[in-house]
């Protein structure tokens, strides 16, 4: 029989209680980012309430994922974006989901986004998010050195 899977947010007040709980799978899905953070600004922007931090855990309370989102006000209108995700299956994936959705709805957010790999992306899309357009990136630093 599965286990019971929860999902909450964590509070600015009980990021230090849960940080050690999640370090290891964010710096995980940090590896594949481009450079945008480390674990030492998520954990201050979580620790300050600027982003917020929603794990899913067993009946045990063991932490089986992680998402990191931030809202953020574009001209027209509000949008929760999703910085992180890690680790899970696809169940923890869809419930974490519904919670964030139903948080970013009550915040007053009109749209989801988030970068997503090619392998992450089909969690996304199996979850009612589809691909509207691409990132592509360009690192000029190697330029300052000519």
């Amino acid at each position: 029989m599965d286990k019971a899977i929860n999902v909450t947010d964590v509070s600015p007040e009980n990021i230090d209680r849960i940080w050690p709980m999640v370090r290891d799978k964010l710096a995980n899905a940090i590896q594949h980012n481009q450079g945008e953070h480390e674990l030492p600004d998520l954990h201050v922007n979580l620790l300050v309430g600027r982003m917020k931090l929603w794990v899913s855990y067993d009946e045990e309370g063991n932490v089986r994922s992680c998402a990191i989102v931030e809202l953020r006000r574009e001209l027209h209108r509000l949008v929760c974006f999703i910085l992180y995700a890690a680790g899970g299956d696809l169940h923890d994936w869809e419930l974490g989901s519904e919670c964030i959705e139903g948080w970013a709805f009550e915040m007053g957010a009109d749209v989801m986004q988030a970068y997503a790999r090619p392998g992450v992306e089909r969690r996304f899309k199996n979850n009612g998010y589809q691909k509207v357009y691409t990132v592509v990136q360009k690192d000029l630093t190697q330029r300052r050195l000519h």
